[in-house]
């Protein structure tokens, strides 16, 4: 198993490298564990005031997912969408 930590400089690095329209076009990939990497690192990037605002606009994409195959995905799914959805 391999544990990454994005810290906060790579957060913003990732998202000026535009990542979230990548990610969002992998949400309905076919194989389980890129939809579960997919959802942590849509996680990581909406901890970002500014990943949060533009994710803001892609939760009902994420809501679909709510009922994936994958338990592991859905459980992912969630903790997604709450931290995008979080009010400080």
């Amino acid at each position: 198993m391999t544990i990454s930590v994005i810290g906060f400089t790579g957060k913003y690095e990732a998202l000026k490298a535009n990542v979230i329209p990548s990610l969002l076009l992998l949400v309905n990939d076919p194989v389980n564990k890129v939809r579960l990497n997919v959802m942590k690192a849509i996680a990581t990037v909406s901890e970002t005031p500014e990943g949060r605002k533009i994710l803001l606009d892609h939760v009902e994409l994420l809501q679909g997912k709510l009922k994936d195959p994958s338990e592991a995905v859905r459980r992912a799914v969630k903790i997604t969408i709450d931290v995008i959805t979080w009010k400080p």
